[in-house]
Formats: structure tokens, C-alpha cells, sequence
């Protein structure tokens, strides 16, 4: 039991900071019309 919510908790970590990554693209992007590769 206690793998599986690690295991949960592992996969919301990775999808936050992937959400994080596509809204910062999403912004660049609206903002300035080009795709900012370079994103940090």
C-alpha cells in the first residue's frame, strides 16, 4: 500500500512539473507569438 502511494505522489510531482513547463510555453508563447525553446 505504502508503494502505491508513492507512487501516486511521484506522478502528480511529474505532472505539476510538466504542467508548469506547458504554461510557461502556453505564456511565451501567447505573449511573444514564437516558441521560446530556451524556456528554464
Amino acid at each position: 500500500m505504502d508503494a502505491i502511494f508513492l507512487q501516486v505522489l511521484n506522478g502528480l510531482d511529474k505532472g505539476g512539473a510538466y504542467a508548469l513547463i506547458a504554461l510557461g510555453l502556453t505564456l511565451v508563447f501567447g505573449t511573444l507569438g514564437v516558441v521560446n525553446f530556451a524556456h528554464g
